[in-house]
């Protein structure tokens, strides 16, 4: 009994090595563990956990945050709000500060349980709020009124 034990351990311990030595995984564990981009020493200051959340996750918290305080004082005729994200070239063009990328629809709603679509989404027709830019330097979040308001905003 004893060495069918031991034969487990070093299979299991064989099958982890090889686990985690493909390039994806050493990427992660080199990235979020071993050298992770916001110290936990830098997080003790933070004794709030929204604070800690916002620090550990950055403008994309924070943008899902105001998104939701947002939604939270408007009332909904047809289900849930499904919001309509720009296009990361659409960003990196307009040069916004801090948003380079938008998160996949997948983290957003992880941070705030909200639908997004991408503006090459099959599901685009069902947007009924839209991130855009506003100005040079920000973002603003607008409710989309009509198809005709939908269409513009996918044009540009």
């Amino acid at each position: 009994m004893l060495y069918k034990r031991f034969i487990l351990l070093l299979v299991s311990v064989f099958g982890l090595t090889i686990f985690f030595k493909t390039e994806c995984y050493t990427h992660w564990i080199d990235t979020f563990i071993l050298n992770p981009a916001t110290p936990i020493s830098d997080q003790f200051d933070k004794t709030n956990v929204e604070e800690r959340r916002a620090y550990r996750f950055g403008n994309v918290y924070s943008l899902c945050q105001y998104m939701k305080k947002t939604l939270d004082t408007t009332k909904f005729k047809n289900g849930e709000p499904i919001i309509l994200l720009p296009p990361n070239d659409y960003l990196r063009e307009k040069g916004i500060p801090g948003f380079n990328t938008l998160p996949e629809p997948a983290e957003i709603y992880y941070h705030i349980g909200l639908k997004t679509v991408w503006t090459t989404s099959p599901d685009v027709e069902k947007a009924n709020w839209a991130i855009i830019t506003s100005g040079r330097t920000g973002m603003a979040f607008i409710p989309i009124t009509s198809k005709e308001q939908l269409h513009a905003l996918l044009e540009t």
